[in-house]
């Protein structure tokens, strides 16, 4: 009898262990899903972020664009010397107008930015206006620079990786920023082959519909 009880003992004993055992494993794999989510999020934050400064860089340059073009006057002069009509309104004017049109669907510097597009998009295919199409691809094409490395300060300050970034203009002009972070788990590290650490995800920025009308790529 107390052979058998000793017996019953030690297979509890074993099976007690082996319980712990896969316990320790299962908490292990749950902290390393834990881990994997948080990069992911880190990824995406990096990548939305720096989409959005890439944008912010863009409605600099094309701001600046728009002050100059307004200071040399309303007239576009063409090649032959001759000048085209007058504008009805400088775009600083315009913009202030759609401003007002648009004051009751958004706020602060969103009115802002979406008149910006709108009178862009509407003033930018009239001949017209091709001194601001120019002005406009000139100040793009000097900011280029500062565009990408924008996205790239943003990238770090986000704990996303700037090496193997995509950068593009999509078919719908957004900014789209592909980036990765760094997956390192908390148990079996070494299990984990270096060329499947990087956790890649998508960032965005607003449609930018003028763009259309502006030959440039970032």
């Amino acid at each position: 009898m107390m052979k058998r009880l000793r017996e019953e003992k030690g297979s509890i004993t074993l099976l007690t262990l082996g319980l712990l055992g896969v316990m320790a494993l299962l908490f292990a794999v749950m902290l390393n899903l834990v881990k994997v989510y948080a990069v992911k999020q880190e990824a995406s934050n990096a990548a939305q972020q720096a989409s959005l400064a890439a944008t912010s860089e863009i409605y600099r340059a094309v701001e600046k664009a728009i002050q100059d073009t307004d200071n040399a006057g309303l007239i576009c002069v063409g090649s032959e010397g001759l000048g085209l009509n007058l504008w009805p309104k400088t775009i600083a004017e315009q913009i202030q107008d759609k401003k007002n049109q648009l004051s009751g669907q958004y706020t602060g510097r969103e009115v802002e930015l979406k008149a910006i597009d709108l009178v862009l998009t509407e003033t930018l295919h009239d001949p017209r206006y091709f001194c601001l199409k120019d002005q406009i691809e000139l100040e793009l094409n000097l900011s280029t620079s500062a565009i990408q490395q924008a996205i790239l300060d943003t990238i770090h300050a986000n704990g996303g990786e700037q090496v193997g970034t995509v950068i593009d203009i999509n078919h719908r002009y957004q900014v789209e920023v592909k980036t990765s972070s760094v997956y390192r788990a908390y148990k079996y590290d070494d299990w984990i082959p270096d060329n499947r650490r990087n956790i890649q995800q998508e960032g965005l920025g607003p449609e930018l519909k003028f763009l259309e009308h502006v030959n440039w790529t970032l």
